[in-house]
């Protein structure tokens, strides 16, 4: 594997990924309330804010000028609820880069 700093690192940062199964990932999962499948924001997003990490680090912003913005998964919860941009699972296809994401928020909040 070849890293951005061009040095050449061995294997996987996980042992083990390579023969870990689905079975075994989908047992890390919380999966929706009552059973209804998953979701990745709520496994990524909200089980934590609604748990024991409710306060910790989930994204650092880090601007151009230098500036730099923490967001702790209740925070990222407020701002889902400021915005009020429900994406339907229909569109998840076109939303493969941050740039897509915020283009996607940026039209719907016009």
């Amino acid at each position: 594997m070849r890293r951005s700093s061009g040095k050449t690192v061995a294997g996987n940062a996980y042992p083990g990924l390579d023969t870990y199964g689905w079975e075994a990932v989908r047992g890390e999962l919380a999966g929706l309330p009552g059973g209804r499948g998953l979701n990745i924001a709520h496994e990524a997003v909200d089980r934590h804010a609604n748990g024991p990490r409710r306060d910790h680090l989930a994204l650092r912003w880090l601007g151009k000028d230098g500036a730099v913005r923490d967001f702790t998964y209740v925070d990222l919860i407020g701002l889902h609820e400021a915005l009020g941009v429900e994406i339907p699972e229909a569109d998840y296809g076109q939303l493969t880069t941050l740039a897509d994401i915020i283009r996607y928020i940026s039209d719907r909040l016009r």
